[in-house]
């Protein structure tokens, strides 16, 4: 970026962009100059941070998760704010109960099937026991954890996992994972291992922060009131992704679906040879929370897989991914495969030096690299006939016996795989964005620069398009797209629609990144790329009222897009523009 330029922009949307200096504050502080950005109601998206993490959206489904006076009940018990907290603060509560009989405190709730983790804080008062029991409507999955020697006791029901964690101030944070409904959630004093009655009369407990949650693990405290609240990557939040690390630029896919029903945990829709065994939340994932697996193999044959077996559709490209860190080999098998030659994809990745080898398959392998070993390990099957039976398997069939980590399998309908989409115990959709700008300018003299970048996939692109809006009709449009020829290159069509005209340009390599400008002053439009001018051409009306960028298929992402309201000179604009 040519130093002192951005003092001319009147709207720029650069994410984490290096200032020279003379960078303007160029939004308002009521944010009016800031993009529309629209995704959809879920929290299907996801994004890798600047930390270099998976960043996830989350929810705690417990209201008043620290007001535990307010929505939650006691069964002859009492419940005393004001005390000295985990955290440093006196936001703690003490629990008594009334005699020695079970006592507890409770929360209603209405949470569908799914993999959640209750959690809570807990510090002993007269007792050294805390016990757990969720109720799903017709049965209980329960746990004790010692608040003095901060272990885990006795457990009943489907539990797939429990933890007891050291907070601070004498706390532990207590959490229980499980796959079912949940109705009501409860916190006992306890006096023991297997025992809510005797002891003191008055047994208490200090509890903190409660959260329910879909997921293997008890991520950062979310504190609800009145309804659930969210953090991390929210509904309809522009996705700043830093992949492959240094700057971000906004992450812009199409819509897609995990068919996979549960991502993370292996237990539900996955079928388990019988040489495997499964070890949930064994160690830190790629999202930074301890919700890995340990997978075992513990023969050298064809029962040493773990497999998702779905529905396919006739003349479909499958695409499935997984996250996969080296355990005690280095070669895993991943494949997409039915009962017909042809439709299998299958490569070997070597989890020790990032690479592999194909075996099968008409779909480039992939392996991407997300630090602390872990990689996301791709691959595709071919476009054949519907077949029984296909399935995305992940083995050590012929392979060594041993053990590997993994996390976040993923399979889409698409000849290349998108972000991640965690799911929970059903398939899940993320919607494709949108992003748009009204009453952008009112000027017959601006520049429009962008830096996009498609990643190398085939097929159609996003676009961006200029539009007026009374009437309504598009003065041009500018398309972002991979050559469709199969030629290695990043095409851009840039279309006028008065007169009607078609322009190309290939901007060569199409798995770099591309800077583009377009230069108006009056009736003549410059396009410039590459930093060179690609054209000239003539517009009868330049006032922009409106700026949308549109994903049609393909990944698309944006590093810079910066609005002029002035034309550049083509010194600078062949400037903005050099690769």
């Amino acid at each position: 970026m040519p130093k002192g330029i951005l003092n001319k922009a009147s709207l720029v949307m650069v994410p984490e962009a290096p200032i020279d200096g003379t960078m303007p504050s160029v939004f308002p502080e009521d944010r009016s100059g800031d993009f529309t950005f629209t995704r959809g109601s879920n929290l299907a998206a996801t994004r890798v941070a600047s930390n270099g993490l998976i960043e996830k959206g989350r929810e705690n489904l417990v209201l008043q998760s620290n007001q535990f006076d307010t929505t939650w009940a006691t069964s002859a018990a009492s419940v005393t704010s004001g005390q000295s907290g985990y955290d440093g603060t006196n936001d703690a509560w003490l629990l008594k109960r009334s005699d020695a009989s079970s006592r507890f405190i409770f929360q209603n709730l209405s949470a569908g099937s799914s993999v959640y983790t209750f959690s809570f804080y807990a510090k002993p008062e007269s007792e050294n026991w805390a016990y757990v029991y969720s109720f799903n409507g017709s049965s209980a999955i329960t746990t004790y954890f010692d608040l003095q020697n901060g272990v885990v006791g006795a457990t009943s029901g489907p539990v797939i996992s429990t933890n007891i964690q050291a907070a601070g101030n004498g706390y532990y944070r207590c959490s229980l994972t499980y796959n079912t409904s949940v109705s009501q959630v409860r916190i006992y004093p306890a006096v023991g291992n297997n025992s809510v009655t005797g002891g003191v009369t008055d047994a208490g407990i200090y509890i903190q922060d409660a959260q329910l949650e879909q997921g293997l693990a008890a991520t950062s405290v979310i504190t609800t009131g009145a309804s659930t609240a969210q953090a991390g990557l929210l509904e309809n939040e522009p996705r700043i992704d830093f992949t492959g690390g240094g700057c971000g630029s906004l992450l812009l896919e199409p819509q897609r679906t995990n068919i996979i029903t549960s991502s993370e945990y292996l237990g539900t829709g996955f079928e388990i040879g019988s040489s495997t065994s499964i070890d949930y939340n064994d160690i830190a994932s790629p999202d930074g929370y301890k919700s890995a697996s340990k997978v075992t193999f513990g023969a050298q044959g064809i029962q040493d897989y773990f497999r998702f077996q779905f529905t396919n559709t006739a003349n479909t490209t499958y695409v499935g991914s997984i996250f996969l860190k080296r355990g005690s080999f280095d070669e895993i098998n991943v494949r997409v495969s039915g009962n017909a030659v042809g439709m299998d994809g299958q490569a070997i990745f070597n989890l020790a030096n990032g690479t592999f080898r194909s075996e099968l398959g008409s779909v480039t392998p992939k392996m991407e690299d997300h630090g602390n070993g872990w990689y996301r390990c791709s691959v595709g099957d071919g476009t054949n006939a519907t077949i029984a039976s296909p399935s995305f398997r992940v083995s050590n069939e012929g392979l060594e016996p041993g053990f590997v980590y993994a996390w976040g399998a993923q399979l889409e309908a698409a000849s290349y795989p998108t972000s991640y989409i965690p799911t929970y115990g059903s398939s899940v959709t993320r919607s494709a964005p949108s992003l748009s700008k009204y009453d952008l300018i009112d000027s017959t003299s601006q520049t429009l620069f962008i830096e996009y970048g498609k990643t190398g996939y085939t097929g159609g692109g996003g676009e961006i398009i200029f539009e007026k809006t009374n009437p309504v009709a598009a003065i041009f449009r500018i398309y972002l797209e991979v050559d469709n020829s199969g030629a290695d290159n990043s095409r851009v069509r840039f279309r006028t629609e008065f007169p009607a005209t078609n322009n190309d340009y290939n901007l060569g390599n199409k798995n770099e990144y591309k800077k583009i400008a377009l230069s108006i002053d009056g009736d003549t439009a410059k396009f410039f790329g590459n930093g060179v001018l690609l054209g000239q051409f003539s517009v009868t009306s330049t006032v922009l009222e409106q700026l949308n960028v549109r994903m049609q298929s393909s990944k698309y992402s944006t590093k810079q897009l910066i609005l002029f309201p002035t034309a550049l000179t083509d010194e600078e604009c062949s400037a903005l523009t050099q690769p």
